[in-house]
């Protein structure tokens, strides 16, 4: 997969409704098991299958994806729906 080529006022758009519903949103299963099977086939090697594994090129960060998941929700969505250039992560 490629990383997305987003214009900054699109991503920023994105981010700001996301943010309003962030707090609300409760998935349907259905895209619970689609979320399911990306991190499967695509993120758990790297986060492990509990989402315990450290964030490539964050050594010093103590909480895995996981814990970064919970702790700042807009920002795990902005780096998982827009990838991560530096890391090479694409988007989802």
């Amino acid at each position: 997969m490629d990383i997305p080529d987003v214009s900054a006022t699109d991503r920023q758009t994105t981010l700001e409704q996301v943010g309003t519903t962030l707090d609300t949103y409760v998935p349907e299963e259905a895209a619970l098991a689609r979320g399911a099977t990306t991190y499967e086939q695509h993120c758990q090697v790297c986060y492990a299958k509990d989402g315990s594994g450290q964030i490539a090129g964050t050594e010093g960060d103590p909480g895995g994806l996981g814990s970064n998941a919970n702790n700042d929700p807009l920002s795990f969505y902005e780096i998982t729906a827009f990838g991560d250039a530096e890391r090479g992560m694409p988007g989802f």
